[in-house]
């Protein structure tokens, strides 16, 4: 079976920028099943950084963020 690792990423308090969050949150239910869904909030580092010490990674890691500006 696949295993799929989702993010959140956003910072609720700037709006937009919490899109990504907002979105795991809506999305939790999907949990289960080789697919697990995560709202790292402003702390993606903090789920990441522990998977280089994975003897087996997910098979897909999917972050969820948005980005406002010019480029």
């Amino acid at each position: 079976m696949r295993s799929i690792l989702i993010f959140g990423v956003g910072n609720r308090i700037l709006g937009d920028d919490g899109a990504g969050s907002i979105a795991a949150e809506r999305l939790s239910h999907l949990s289960g099943d080789g697919i697990e869904i995560i709202d790292a909030g402003t702390s993606l580092y903090y789920y990441l950084w522990p998977l280089v010490y994975e003897e087996r990674l997910p098979d897909e890691i999917i972050i969820l963020d948005i980005m406002v500006g010019e480029k």
